[in-house]
């Protein structure tokens, strides 16, 4: 029984050394600030989209306190508030980050080193991700200039070979500037990133109000979203919906695109109006059995093809 008792107070302390007392808060400290409520922390994981899965995943790693992160991604299907909570969890963590990102301000915020990978070569930079961009583009403008000054001096020695190719007196020379070009190693331009560019065309002049509406009401079972909600955007006007999960972002645009009816109050579009609406969860709107193709074919019948 001494032995015992020896035995599970080692490893009571070894639990509490690796924060196992503390475990359960922690968790629900993580699970918080990726914007889980209480009754999704309480809920079954497999009913959860997979925006929020991949939230329970992230929330899993982060938990685990590794030596080294390595995320894809990490701020895909985040909210801004749940970004800002990972921005600070990854500022004050003790261990290394790798991560892949393409959100610009995460990056500048939260690395130190930037690792290029183009065309099978690997460049380190020592930096945030705006002086990566800065630094890319010297090493690039130096490289071309390199580059040109080296053409300069090999078109010189070129047109001193052939002219004095067949000169008796200069044929040491010349075979001196051969062998000095054989060993030279060439300078080559920088692979520059062609930027695809779309045009779109000028859209017709819609009516002065784009959307309006008046006393909606919203609701799910028991949960009300909006009630004598008015809301007005008119022509040039540029809005941006904000809110934490489940604030009713999302609903507000299907009500205006018409995918989903309030249950009180009227939506009503402007005239000569013609609406674009990209839904969050894309099978909304995409047809899982087509092709991408045949999805194009679909929504635009009437578009003459590409040549």
């Amino acid at each position: 029984m001494e032995s015992i008792l020896e035995r599970f107070g080692h490893v009571q302390d070894e639990y509490m050394r690796q924060g196992g007392y503390d475990l359960e808060s922690r968790a629900k400290e993580i699970l918080h600030g990726l914007g889980f409520e209480d009754e999704q922390i309480e809920g079954d994981v497999g009913a959860l989209s997979g925006g929020w899965k991949m939230r329970v995943g992230l929330a899993r790693i982060l938990l685990g306190r590794p030596d080294v992160l390595l995320m894809d991604e990490p701020t895909n299907h985040l909210d801004i508030e749940s970004i800002l909570w990972l921005e600070k969890f990854i500022g004050g963590y003790a261990g290394a980050v790798l991560m892949t990102c393409h959100d610009k301000d995460f990056m500048n915020r939260i690395v130190d080193r930037i690792l290029e990978i183009d065309t099978g070569e690997f460049t380190s930079y020592s930096g945030d991700y705006d002086f990566y961009v800065r630094e890319r583009a010297i090493s690039e403008a130096n490289r071309e200039a390199a580059y040109a000054r080296q053409q300069a001096m090999l078109a010189k020695e070129r047109r001193f070979i052939e002219r004095f190719a067949a000169h008796a007196a200069k044929a040491a020379q010349v075979q001196s500037r051969v062998k000095k070009l054989e060993k030279i190693e060439q300078v080559e331009l920088p692979r520059h990133r062609h930027v695809v560019e779309f045009r779109f065309r000028q859209p017709g002049r819609s009516g002065e109000d784009v959307v309006e509406m008046k006393g909606i009401r919203k609701g799910y079972g028991e949960r009300v979203i909006y009630d004598g909600f008015d809301f007005r955007v008119r022509r040039t006007e540029r809005w941006c919906v904000m809110g934490r999960n489940g604030a009713g972002k999302s609903t507000l645009l299907k009500m205006i695109a018409g995918v989903s009816e309030p249950d009180a109050g009227t939506v009503r579009l402007g005239a000569s109006l013609r609406m674009g609406y990209f839904a969050q969860q894309s099978l909304e709107l995409l047809d899982p059995s087509r092709t991408v193709f045949e999805q194009m074919q679909h929504d635009f019948p009437s578009s003459r093809r590409a040549s």
